[in-house]
C-alpha cells in the first residue's frame, strides 16, 4: 500500500538530502509530525540533520512575543473591556457564556483578516453599503444589502435596538481588547496569526530566516491568514505544497470534499501529484447497529477479518464519538497485542471526576444559620460512599451514613462531620475555590502513598488512582494562578461550570508505543494518514459532519458575505476527512447507530448515503441483530422444599418462639405469597433510606403517635362529649402535638426547623386530629379501654394432617366502651372502605378489591375476643380521608352474605371469619401450596422487592 507521507518523505529525501536541515516541513496535526518521522528515519541510510517539523500553529506561534492565554484568562479580560467599553452592567457568571461566543467571534475575524470596523458597521441607510463596500465583489454586497434591507431598521424592537446597542460597541471592544491583551503579552489564537500576516507581508525573506524553504502538507481547509502567509512565502520561493486528494472528487466542482482542496491547488500549485491510481477497489460495508455499545461489539468479529500487526498502518479504529473509546477497549479480542490509543484516556471517566462534582455539588448546596453551616443528606452520603473516601476512612464514613439514615437528617450539621484530617479538609467552614480542590486532591493522594508505605507494597491500581488526581492537579493550579493575578472573583455556579469544562478537556496519556499495533483515533487525528483495514464507529448524520456549535453573534448572511467559517464551511471539512481515508484503504467497515431513543434520530450519515448510490463505491448495506438473552428469568414461584417447609414451621410452629403471624403479615400472604416469603421468611429487610418527604407509612405513623398521646391521660376513664371538646378548643396544644409526632416519627428527633411542605404535612394531621375528636364527640361518652396495647392470641389449623395451634398477635389503635358496647378501633391514613363485598372475599387470594383493612379489624376483635370474657364487640375503622364526609360512618357494612348490613357485632360474622382464616392459616404451612408471585402486576408497582421479582415497573 503506498502511503502519503512516506511518499513525501521519500521524495525530499532523494531532491534535498543532507540540506533538509534548512527546512521545514509543516503539517495539519502532531500525528502526521509522529508518522512523518517514522517514515523519514526508515528511508535514511547515513547520519542526517533532521528538518525542522511543525504543525501550522506552533510554527506561527513560535515566531510571536506574545503568548496564547489560558480561555478563563482571555474571558475574564473581555469582560473587563467590555464592561468599560460598552457600559454592561452584568456579573461575570452572567457574561461568562457571552464572552466565549465573543472570543470565537474575534478569532475568526482575525484569522480571516476581516476589518471590525466595516463588519460592525451599523447601516441604516441603504445606500450607504454600496459607498462603504465599493470594493467588494457584488454577490458579497447583495448578501449585506439582503441582511440589512430584512432587518429593517425603520421597523425597530426591543430585540433589534439591543443588537445594534451591543454591534456598534464592537468595534471599540475589539480593539480595547486587542491593546490590553498586547501590553500583558497575551493573545488568542487568530491575534497571533493576524500578526505574523503583518510581519511576512513587511519582510517575506526576513520572516524565520533560518529556514530555507517550507513544505506545506497535507492541509485541506485554510484560513486567509493562513493563504496569506503561504503566498508570500511563495511569492520569495521559500515554500513548496504538497496536497493530498483523490482526483474523483476533485474533478467533480459539486462534490463539497474537493471544495477546499480545489482552491488550493488554484492558489498554490504542486510540483508533483500525490493521488493514488488505484489498482484494486475498495471493498466498503456499513453495518447499522441497535445501540451505541453494540457498535463496540460488532469490532471483534470485523478485526479477525483482517490481519492486525504492528504495523502502524494496517489498521484502525476511528471514533467519531469518542465516548465510545471504553466500550471499544473493553471490547477489543485478546488476539490484538499491541494497541495504541492517540487520543488518551478522558479523565471524565476516572474516580476523581466523580470526586470532584460532588465536593463542589456539596458546597453548592450547603446553607448557614444559626445553628451553623449544614450540609445536604445526599451530597454528604455520595462524598463518604466516593471510593477514594471510603477506602481511607470505611468506619468513619459508615459511622456518619448509619447515623443520617437511623435519624433521617437532612441537612447535617459540619460540627458532627470532622472525624478526620480528610473530613476536615472535604467539609471545611470556608470555601476557597482557588485552593479547596487541590488540598483535598492532595491529602487523598497522601492518604495513598502511607497506605503503601504502610503495606510496604506496589500497588498499581493506587498508583493509576494517584497518576488521575496529577493530571487534575495541574491545570487547577493553573486556574488559581490565573485567578490570582487577575484578581477574578468566580461564583460558585461559574466556577462549578469552568471546572467541569476543564475535567472535560483534560486526557491522561496512555503509556506505550505510538507506532505500533492497531491505532484507535478520533477522526481528525487522521489527517494526512492512511490505513489498510478501518473500522469506523458512529457514523451518524451529526456525528460525521459533526453539528456545529453555531454560537456567534455574527449573522449567518454577514457571515458568509465576509468570508467567515459557516455551517458549509464546517461540511466540507468533514467531508473531505471522511473521503480522503477511502483513497488508499483496501477494508472500510462504517458502522451507525440505528436507535430512535431519546434524542438519536437513528440516521445513517449523509456521506454514507452518497456513496450508497454513487457507482465508484460498492458498498454492501448490512443490518445487525444482537440475540440478547434476557437474564434468567425469576421464578413466578418458590417450590415448597423441605428446607422451606421447616423454615417456616421453626418461625411459627417452634414451642421456643416467640413470633406470631400478625395481621398485617397474613394481608401480605392473601396480597402476595412471595412478599410474605421474602419478609417474615427470609427476613430481606427493606432499605433504610433517608426520606426527603413524609411517605404514607410515616405519615399514618404520626397520626397514630398523637392520638395515642391525646388519649393517653384518659385510660381507663370515660370521656364525655365535653371533655373532647375542651381537647378541641386547645388548638395551640393540638399543633404542638402534630409538631412533636413529626419530630419523633419524621426527623428522629434530631434538631432543626420544619419549613416548607413539612409544615403543610404538620398543618394536615391536626385537622384530621381535629375531624376525628369532632367524630368521637358523636360517640360520646366512652371509656379508653386501652391504646396501642398488643393482643395475642391463637387459631386451631391444619397442618401435615394434624391439628396446632398457629400463635397470632397485633397491636389494637384504640378499644373504647360504650354503653356496654367494646369498639375496636383502626385508624387508616390511606383511600380504606369500611364497605365489604362479604366476608368470604376477605380471604380470596384474586379479589382485586379486597378490603384489608376490615380483615386487619375483624382479627383484633378475634384476638380481644381470646384475652377477654367481652362478647358484645364491635369493628370500627377511622379512615381519615372520608372522616371530612357529611356522612362518615365508622360501622362496616356487608353486602352480601352473612351479617348482611352493618355490622354491629364481631360475633354476627365470627364463624365464617375463623373458617376462611382457617384456610388461609392452613395454606400458609400446607407443603403442596407453592410460594408464588401475584397475579397483579400493579401491586408490584411500590413493593420494595420488586427488582428481585423483576417486576419493577
Amino acid at each position: 500500500m503506498r502511503i502519503f507521507l512516506k511518499d513525501i518523505a521519500s521524495d525530499l529525501l532523494s531532491e534535498y538530502g543532507n540540506a533538509l536541515a534548512d527546512h521545514c516541513v509543516v503539517f495539519p496535526n502532531n500525528r502526521s509530525i509522529l508518522f512523518f518521522r517514522k517514515y523519514l528515519s526508515e528511508l535514511i541510510y547515513k547520519p542526517l540533520f533532521m528538518p525542522s517539523l511543525q504543525t501550522i500553529s506552533s510554527l506561527l506561534s513560535g515566531q510571536s512575543n506574545l503568548k496564547e492565554g489560558e480561555p478563563v484568562q482571555l474571558v475574564y479580560e473581555l469582560y473587563k473591556v467590555y464592561t468599560e467599553t460598552g457600559n454592561m452592567k452584568k456579573s461575570f457568571d452572567e457574561f461568562y457564556h457571552w464572552g466565549e461566543m465573543l472570543l470565537g467571534d474575534f478569532n475568526d475575524i482575525d484569522k480571516y483578516l476581516v476589518d471590525p470596523d466595516l463588519l460592525f458597521t451599523n447601516l441604516a441607510d441603504i445606500k450607504e453599503i454600496d459607498q462603504k463596500f465599493g470594493g467588494l465583489d457584488e454577490n458579497v454586497i447583495a448578501i449585506i444589502k439582503q441582511f440589512w434591507t430584512n432587518f429593517e431598521v425603520s421597523n425597530m424592537t426591543g430585540e433589534k435596538k439591543d443588537f445594534l446597542n451591543v454591534w456598534e460597541t464592537l468595534p471599540a471592544v475589539y480593539r480595547n481588547f486587542n491593546k490590553i491583551l498586547k501590553s500583558k503579552g497575551l493573545a488568542y489564537e487568530g491575534m497571533i496569526s493576524r500578526e505574523q500576516v503583518e510581519m511576512v507581508k513587511a519582510s517575506p525573506a526576513g520572516w524565520k530566516e533560518e529556514i530555507h524553504l517550507f513544505h506545506f502538507v497535507g492541509f485541506n481547509a485554510l484560513n486567509k491568514c493562513e493563504k496569506t502567509i503561504l503566498g508570500e512565502l511563495r511569492k520569495s520561493d521559500r515554500a513548496k505544497f504538497y496536497w493530498d486528494y483523490d482526483p474523483y472528487y476533485l474533478n467533480n466542482r459539486d462534490h463539497e470534499a474537493g471544495h477546499f482542496i480545489r482552491q488550493n491547488i488554484d492558489e498554490f500549485p504542486q510540483e508533483k501529484e500525490y493521488y493514488l491510481n488505484r489498482e484494486t477497489g475498495c471493498r466498503i460495508r456499513v453495518y447499522s447497529a441497535p445501540s451505541e455499545v453494540a457498535q463496540a461489539k460488532l469490532i471483534p468479529s470485523l478485526i479477525n477479518d483482517t490481519v492486525v500487526n504492528d504495523n502502524p498502518n494496517e489498521t484502525a479504529i476511528i471514533l467519531a464519538d469518542e465516548n465510545l473509546l471504553v466500550p471499544v477497549l473493553n471490547s477489543l479480542p485478546e488476539t490484538v497485542r499491541n494497541i495504541n490509543v492517540t487520543m488518551g484516556y478522558p479523565l471524565f471517566h476516572t474516580p476523581v471526576y466523580s470526586l470532584v462534582h460532588q465536593l463542589l455539588r456539596l458546597h453548592k448546596n450547603r446553607t448557614e444559620g444559626t445553628g451553623g453551616i449544614t450540609f445536604y443528606y445526599n451530597d454528604v452520603i455520595n462524598i463518604l460512599q466516593h471510593q477514594y473516601v471510603i477506602f481511607n476512612f470505611p468506619a468513619d464514613a459508615g459511622s456518619v451514613i448509619n447515623e443520617i439514615r437511623e435519624r433521617n437528617l437532612l441537612r447535617i450539621n459540619r460540627n458532627s462531620l470532622l472525624l478526620n484530617e480528610l473530613f476536615e479538609l472535604i467539609f471545611t467552614d470556608v470555601f476557597n475555590n482557588r485552593t479547596y480542590l487541590q488540598d483535598v486532591l492532595s491529602k487523598v493522594v497522601e492518604l495513598f502513598e502511607d497506605y503503601q508505605a504502610e503495606k510496604d507494597g506496589n500497588n498499581s491500581r493506587l498508583k493509576l488512582q494517584q497518576e488521575y488526581i496529577y493530571s487534575l492537579i495541574l491545570p487547577l493550579n493553573q486556574l488559581s494562578l490565573i485567578m490570582e493575578d487577575t484578581g477574578m472573583c468566580l461564583g460558585i455556579d461559574l466556577y462549578y461550570r469552568l471546572i467541569d469544562r476543564i475535567m472535560r478537556q483534560v486526557i491522561i496519556p496512555f503509556s506505550g508505543e505510538p507506532l505500533q499495533g492497531l491505532q484507535v483515533m478520533g477522526i481528525l487525528e487522521t489527517r494526512s494518514l492512511d490505513f489498510k483495514n478501518i473500522i469506523f464507529l458512529s457514523a451518524n448524520e451529526g456525528k460525521i459532519p459533526k453539528s456545529p456549535a453555531g454560537n456567534s453573534y455574527i449573522p449567518y448572511n454577514l457571515r458568509e458575505a465576509f468570508g467567515l467559517p459557516t455551517i458549509r464551511h464546517s461540511d466540507s471539512i468533514f467531508a473531505y476527512y471522511f473521503y480522503r481515508l477511502l483513497q488508499r484503504a483496501r477494508n472500510v467497515s462504517f458502522i451507525y447507530n440505528s436507535s430512535t431513543d431519546g434524542l438519536r434520530s437513528g440516521e445513517m450519515s449523509r456521506f454514507l448515503l452518497q456513496i450508497k448510490y454513487d457507482e465508484k463505491y460498492a458498498a454492501a448495506f448490512r443490518n445487525t441483530r444482537f440475540n440478547i438473552l434476557p437474564a434468567a428469568r425469576v421464578k413466578d414461584r418458590i417450590e415448597r422444599t423441605p428446607l422451606v417447609n421447616e423454615a417456616i414451621s421453626s418461625l411459627y410452629l417452634d414451642g421456643g418462639t416467640s413470633k406470631y403471624l400478625s395481621p398485617s403479615g397474613i394481608n401480605t400472604w392473601i396480597s402476595c405469597k412471595m412478599k410474605f416469603y421474602y419478609r417474615y421468611i427470609a427476613g430481606l429487610q427493606e432499605a433504610e433510606e433517608v426520606l426527603e418527604e413524609v411517605d404514607p407509612l410515616a405519615f399514618g405513623n404520626m397520626l397514630h403517635h398523637v392520638m395515642k398521646e391525646i388519649y393517653f391521660p384518659y385510660v381507663g376513664k370515660v370521656l364525655s362529649k365535653a371533655d373532647i371538646n375542651d381537647i378541641l378548643s386547645g388548638e395551640a396544644n393540638l399543633g404542638k402535638m402534630a409538631e412533636k409526632a413529626f419530630r419523633k416519627v419524621f426527623m428522629k428527633n434530631s434538631p432543626g426547623e420544619i419549613r416548607g411542605k413539612n409544615l403543610v404535612i404538620t398543618s394536615i394531621i391536626e385537622n384530621m386530629t381535629r375531624q376525628i375528636l369532632k367524630a368521637d364527640t358523636k360517640y360520646a361518652p366512652f371509656e379508653i379501654v386501652s391504646l396501642e396495647e398488643n393482643y395475642k392470641g391463637s387459631v386451631t389449623a391444619r397442618v401435615n394432617g394434624m391439628t396446632r395451634e398457629i400463635p397470632l398477635g397485633g397491636n389494637i389503635d384504640r378499644i373504647d366502651r360504650s354503653l356496654g358496647v367494646h369498639r375496636i378501633l383502626d385508624y387508616k391514613s390511606g383511600a380504606d372502605s369500611v364497605e365489604i363485598k362479604d366476608i368470604d372475599s376477605l380471604f380470596d387470594y384474586g379479589e382485586k378489591n379486597r378490603n384489608s383493612a376490615a380483615f386487619q379489624t375483624l382479627l383484633y376483635c378475634e384476638l380481644y375476643m381470646q384475652n377477654t370474657e367481652v362478647n358484645s364487640l364491635r369493628p370500627s375503622l377511622y379512615p381519615v380521608r372520608k372522616i371530612f364526609d357529611d356522612d362518615f360512618s365508622d360501622i362496616f357494612s356487608v353486602k352480601n352474605g352473612e351479617g348482611r348490613g352493618s355490622l354491629e357485632s364481631y360475633a354476627a360474622v365470627r364463624d365464617t371469619f375463623l373458617g376462611g382464616l382457617m384456610k388461609i392459616l392452613s395454606d400458609i404451612f400446607n407443603p403442596a401450596v407453592d410460594i408464588e408471585m401475584t397475579s397483579d402486576s400493579q401491586k408490584c408497582r411500590y413493593c420494595p422487592y420488586n427488582m428481585l421479582c423483576n417486576r419493577k415497573v
